[in-house]
């Protein structure tokens, strides 16, 4: 066994993490905690190793390398983090300055510079009494609703969506020339699918330019959402109006064992 064997280990431990971060596989915070202290532990330990060797004049270029890896992808994920940061409190600031209007007697249907309704940013920061409150007792207007469910599977806030869902939003709605579940397949939300197909969603109504659930599915890399949706019904013989099947989009034999 290589006396490096642990460098390509850590490595790959830091590559999958930072795949479930990008596939929003598990808490993103938490995620990006581990990345930086595997990051750091390795940059630490691999920097200490080339200084001692270079001070007892023994070459040490390779701890260099991966001391310079590990401190690359660590600067790398902690702008990735301080980012989602920063857009998780403009939201949430935002929030909470529509609630604070409404409660001083705002039109509850009023939209902030950026097009957003106290609904939308109360299911993007995940705020399920609030959403439950305002779908029971506000007067909201319609066009609101399928715009809080897509801003429900954009930021993979699935209790939310479900509880719109539950008051009456179709799992069929369209918006903007998508369907709620090639929204869901091409973000990569196998809860937001999950549960658009336990609400009654079809599994194979395209979108208006004809792509279907089925092929963002696999455009977006997901097999286990093409699992989800086969196993739904979804027709994979179905083309496009350009003539692709679902399966053209693949690019790996695991996609197309899902596909089968």
């Amino acid at each position: 066994m290589s006396r490096d064997f642990y460098n390509p280990l850590l490595l790959l431990i830091v590559v999958i993490l930072l795949a479930c971060r990008i596939s929003h596989v598990g808490a993103a915070g938490t995620l990006e905690v581990w990345v930086l202290v595997l990051c750091s532990t390795g940059f630490v330990i691999d920097g200490s190793l080339a200084m001692a060797r270079a001070l007892t004049h023994r070459p040490g270029i390779m701890k260099v390398v991966w001391a310079v890896v590990f401190l690359i992808v660590g600067c790398c994920t902690w702008v990735m983090a301080t980012t989602n940061q920063g857009t998780d409190s403009m939201a949430l600031a935002d929030y909470r300055t529509m609630y604070e209007q409404y409660r001083n007697g705002a039109d509850v249907n009023a939209r902030n510079e950026n097009g957003d309704s106290l609904l939308m940013l109360a299911v993007e920061c995940g705020k399920e009494n609030v959403v439950r409150n305002l779908l029971n007792h506000a007067d909201l207007t319609a066009d609101q609703l399928p715009e809080a469910a897509m801003r429900a599977i954009a930021s993979h806030r699935t209790p939310e969506l479900v509880i719109l869902l539950e008051s009456g939003v179709s799992a069929d709605a369209a918006l903007g020339g998508t369907t709620l579940l090639c929204a869901a397949a091409s973000h990569a939300n196998a809860s937001a699918v999950s549960a658009l197909l336990e609400h009654g969603a079809n599994p194979s109504l395209a979108d208006e330019s004809g792509v279907s659930p089925l092929s963002n599915a696999v455009i977006s890399g997901h097999t286990g959402i093409v699992k989800r949706l086969r196993a739904a019904g979804a027709n994979p013989a179905v083309a496009d109006p350009d003539g692709r099947m679902p399966d053209s989009y693949s690019r790996s034999e695991k996609m197309d064992n899902a596909l089968q």
